[in-house]
């Protein structure tokens, strides 16, 4: 099941325009159908154009002069929003997604995960309808999962507020424990890039872990902690 994702422009901290992306791509700009729309003659007449696919949120740069940027990245392609946390247009303009393009329901997904097995700490996701595995059992990933698993346990039973999000903090300090803050930023997207890794060679789809903007949580119909 897909929903709309809403779209938000800010400049100087106040919402200029929204809309949502709702299976089919929105045009930012000040030109006439633009579904976003720029207000100053400033601003680009083309900006950018979003929409999504696989699950993702992508961005391309239509403009020859306002540049888009990605965390401070100028972007020179179809760029997915999916790990990024910030989006800015031109010079001041801010973009904001709110909502997700898969639910959690979407992946029939079962994930298990122990921290004192036999052989050492292992997480197995599975389909529940095809039967199709991924057994994971680096140190690290499992620890996330375990702590994605955690969240998500909570969320069904009503012990947590949000919708499974689990922020970096939390999961860098589970992982990495007291010498969580000596790690830099990028180890903790390289851990999720490795899990999706080995999610998706074995036949599964990767983007049942999500994250966005300084939050990761697991897209799965039902977990077991041991």
């Amino acid at each position: 099941m897909t929903k709309p994702i809403a779209v938000k422009l800010y400049r100087k901290g106040h919402v200029i325009d929204s809309a949502q992306i709702n299976g089919r791509p929105v045009l930012v700009g000040r030109a006439p159908g633009c579904e976003l729309v720029l207000p100053s003659k400033h601003d680009a007449w083309h900006q950018s154009l979003l929409w999504t696919e696989s699950g993702m949120v992508w961005i391309r740069d239509l403009a020859s002069d306002q540049q888009t940027y990605v965390d401070e990245a100028r972007i020179v392609g179809p760029t997915s929003l999916n790990d990024v946390t910030n989006v800015r247009l031109g010079m001041d303009i801010r973009l904001e997604l709110c909502g997700s393009a898969v639910e959690p329901s979407d992946y029939p997904y079962r994930l298990t995960v122990t921290l004192q097995g036999a052989t050492g700490p292992e997480a197995l996701l599975e389909d529940v309808h095809s039967g199709r595995q991924c057994l994971i059992r680096s140190n690290n990933r499992v620890a996330m999962l375990y702590l994605l698993a955690r969240q998500h346990e909570e969320i069904n039973e009503g012990e947590s507020a949000g919708e499974g999000w689990c922020g970096d903090e939390t999961l860098a300090c589970g992982v990495w424990g007291r010498n969580w803050q000596r790690q830099i930023k990028s180890h903790l997207y390289v851990l999720v890039h490795r899990i999706r890794k080995e999610i998706k060679m074995s036949g599964l789809d990767p983007q049942c872990i999500e994250k966005r903007r300084r939050h990761t949580r697991i897209c799965v119909q039902e977990v077991e902690l041991y």
